[in-house]
């Protein structure tokens, strides 16, 4: 009877050591205001404090500019938007194409009107320069549907959105010449999703998720920011991961309730 208690516990504690992510079957919207938007503006899209349906104040509006949510599942982290990540979008005579992901494990990001002003329209800078508070870039590569993780140091070169005007959206991209990534995983693209989507509003909506994101990178808090090369709209999340309530109470409960069997089955059993 004991073992069957041990195996209990051991299943709790599994349950514990995972922070829950085995009952965690839904996505997580973990998304926040980038706390940019025009209250004054008779444009919804720019006078919004949310990001379903926003953009950044001055931008090109419309679906296919709106980066919408971060979605955490389990290990996983998912981008949704009416963007189309892999291929970009086209306008203003160019074609803008997705950035990187920038993670902060620190709580210190600097992000919307906190952020500090960038160099040129486009330009390279060491991140030293302009310290946003990430420590970590995550690059995607299409073609292979993979991606890498890179540590970021003083010496690391970022690159700023192509408007000056949306110096709130930066950083843009991070430069893999600056070193080694510290590791790697697979992505998944989504085919175009028709119609409001997690409880997200629009036509079409796009969906590229990094597996087992948050197994790469270990902390209790992340901070996560995306924008496509011309900054039109600045993607913002935050997530703490510590153990759940709820699995310490389901845990503490089945943790009482094999006791007890235990218990009752000693009591009952004849005396030797």
């Amino acid at each position: 009877m004991k073992k069957a208690m041990i195996i209990q516990v051991m299943i709790l504690l599994s349950l514990m050591l995972m922070g829950g992510t085995g009952l965690q079957a839904a996505n997580i919207n973990i998304t926040i205001p980038d706390t940019v938007f025009d209250s004054s503006s008779t444009n919804s899209w720019w006078n919004k404090a949310g990001e379903d349906q926003e953009v950044e104040p001055g931008m090109t509006t419309g679906q296919k500019w709106d980066l919408e949510a971060f979605l955490k599942n389990g290990a996983n982290l998912a981008m949704v938007g009416g963007f189309n990540f892999k291929t970009g979008q086209s306008g203003d005579g160019h074609t803008w194409y997705s950035g990187d992901l920038f993670i902060d494990v620190n709580g210190d990001a600097l992000f919307g009107v906190t952020a500090p002003a960038g160099p040129s329209g486009g330009d390279w800078f060491k991140s030293v320069q302009n310290a946003f508070g990430y420590e970590y870039a995550v690059k995607m590569n299409f073609d292979n549907n993979t991606y890498a993780i890179y540590k970021l140091t003083a010496d690391s070169w970022l690159k700023s959105a192509y408007y000056r005007s949306n110096d709130q959206s930066n950083p843009y991209e991070y430069s893999p010449a600056c070193g080694d990534p510290s590791a790697t995983g697979t992505l998944v693209v989504s085919d175009p999703i028709y119609g409001d989507y997690e409880g997200l509003i629009g036509d079409k909506h796009y969906q590229v998720t990094f597996n087992d994101l948050f197994e790469k990178i270990a902390s209790s808090e992340y901070y996560f920011h995306f924008t496509m090369g011309c900054g039109n709209d600045n993607l913002m999340g935050h997530v703490n991961t510590p153990i759940p309530g709820s699995v310490l109470l389901l845990g503490s409960g089945l943790l009482g309730l094999g006791m007890l069997g235990w218990r009752k089955r000693k009591d009952s059993s004849p005396s030797s």
